[in-house]
């Protein structure tokens, strides 16, 4: 089985799309519920292409995890152009190091062949395959091509 494990904020979205779009998100989320309109459907295609490319399954390894169940966050993908399965969340640790939620869930699941991580932020372990994005962009193309290369 090959894994991305996935954050969201800065990946799936940004600062720049928050700004375009910030009267819709208002309206529809706030800080115990998160909604779809904050995730930018050009960041879920291009993560969609690589997904349906390498066979992907999804690990969320974002905050969202601790506000709705994987189901929830399934549909909100899939309403917006990201329709690889979502199979499970890392671990919520009380260290909060995304590097080791990432260790534990692959401890807890030997059958991972290959995997990647897009995350804005960098708290992960020099050895992980982290594609590491930009708060202000979200996920890009060239984020998308180093992370086939890892996948290669």
């Amino acid at each position: 089985m090959k894994v991305l494990f996935l954050d969201i904020d800065g990946v799936l979205n940004s600062r720049q799309w928050y700004l375009k779009n910030r009267d819709e998100i208002a309206l529809q989320s706030g800080l115990m519920y998160r909604h779809q309109e904050e995730l930018d459907p050009a960041a879920c295609r291009l993560v969609n292409e690589l997904c349906t490319e390498f066979s992907l399954a999804i690990v969320v390894s974002s905050t969202w995890r601790r506000l709705h169940k994987l189901g929830e966050i399934q549909v909100m993908f899939a309403n917006r152009g990201l329709h690889a399965p979502v199979i499970s969340a890392t671990p919520q640790l009380r260290s909060g190091f995304r590097g080791q939620e990432v260790d534990e869930w692959l401890y807890d699941n030997p059958g991972v062949t290959k995997y990647v991580i897009l995350d804005d932020d960098g708290d992960f372990k020099p050895e992980q395959p982290l594609i590491q994005t930009n708060w202000d962009y979200g996920v890009c193309p060239a984020d998308i091509d180093a992370a086939r290369r890892l996948l290669t």
